[in-house]
């Protein structure tokens, strides 16, 4: 692949996520990106994609994308499914861009680096909060002061239902049950002595959604990890809210809560970092509203600085961006397996640490 090569690409998955930002943002970047096919095995969505894509090629198998020339893959399907088809997709020597969590099961993950090491193929991991440019700073701010900060606290309200990505579908559509289904059994196994309440949260709450923040806390709080270090949690509400802390060093706390509501109007996210001597505030709306990124304040005694970043900064399409630019072997590698592993180990963690009124 030449540096300025457009990128041959397939998207193997045509559910929410895939026709809410992975299709169109593809379609919105000739000059990064030819989209050759779309993998769903679905007929009727592989219908609604051709109506809603005209021209766009739909097969049923991943040999589609291979036939077809892509040069890389995204794997947008429910994450049970993602060791299979990656690893189909490494074995061609093909790099991936895999949907968040790339898995909720520590051997699905190892088994992936492995096949990494093996085929010399790679998959990036789909944390697309990281490259919002707001998210960016605020690494590099927390970094540069590392040896002053006191507290992280992060607060997610979280609807998680389709009203969040309707105004992004033509043709409303929702998870399958038998995906939920077979994300239950796979979590049942990996937390085999937890209680219902454990598992819902490591699910839904901390492994599935906490699991960006967990990652951006590992980036700015680098060398200090998160894993081993829990300190406690809570889960409440059958499950659907939870809170955990750690303390990764004696002079760091780092609060987390999400509390899923089907109801609530809209995602509401807020990340701030006390210092000595600042406070900075990482705040974000849903990311699906692709046009807006996140916002990003600092206060230092009187003075408030608020960050300004250009429009159409939205982490989706700068994950997009910067994905190319490495496959262009133009940029550094996105977020990697390994760290996708590190981060579940302290979901896992966390989720295990959680009591209940059930306990």
């Amino acid at each position: 692949m030449t540096t300025q090569a457009v990128i041959p690409v397939a998207v193997v998955g045509g559910g929410r996520v895939a026709s809410a930002v992975h299709i169109p943002l593809l379609l919105r970047r000739p000059d990064l990106f030819d989209l050759v096919a779309v993998v769903e095995p679905d007929a009727d969505r592989s219908t609604v994609l051709g109506r809603e894509f005209p021209g766009l090629t739909v097969g049923a198998e991943l040999e589609v994308a291979f036939d077809k020339g892509a040069r890389a893959v995204i794997c947008a399907t429910p994450w049970p499914t993602h060791r299979e088809i990656v690893t189909a997709v490494l074995d061609r020597g093909i790099d991936v861009l895999v949907e968040k969590p790339a898995s909720l099961d520590p051997a699905d993950l190892e088994a992936l680096i492995a096949a990494e090491q093996s085929t010399g193929a790679n998959v990036a991991v789909g944390y697309m909060k990281r490259h919002d440019p707001a998210a960016v700073r605020f690494v590099e701010l927390v970094s540069e002061q590392l040896d002053g900060v006191r507290r992280i606290s992060v607060e997610i309200v979280d609807p998680d239902s389709p009203h969040q990505v309707a105004h992004r579908l033509i043709t409303p559509t929702a998870p399958k049950p038998e995906s939920r289904a077979a994300a239950g059994r796979i979590v049942a196994r990996v937390l085999a002595d937890a209680s219902a309440g454990q598992r819902t949260v490591y699910e839904r709450g901390i492994g599935a959604s906490l699991i960006h923040q967990i990652n951006l806390v590992h980036t700015a709080l680098a060398p200090h990890l998160l894993v081993g270090h829990v300190a406690y949690g809570r889960h409440w509400a059958n499950g659907t809210a939870a809170a955990c802390g750690w303390w990764p060093s004696d002079e760091i706390a780092v609060q987390m809560s999400h509390i899923r509501l089907p109801g609530t109007p809209d995602y509401r996210e807020r990340i701030e970092v006390v210092t000595d001597d600042a406070r900075i505030l990482l705040e974000a709306t849903s990311p699906y509203l692709i046009e807006q990124g996140m916002r990003l304040t600092e206060f230092r005694g009187d003075r408030v600085t608020t960050h300004s970043f250009p429009t159409q900064s939205n982490g989706f399409v700068r994950q997009l961006e910067e994905w190319a630019a490495f496959l262009r072997r133009q940029g550094p590698t996105l977020p990697s397996t390994a760290e996708a592993l590190r981060d579940l180990t302290a979901a896992r963690e966390a989720a295990l640490a959680c009591t209940g009124a059930e306990q």
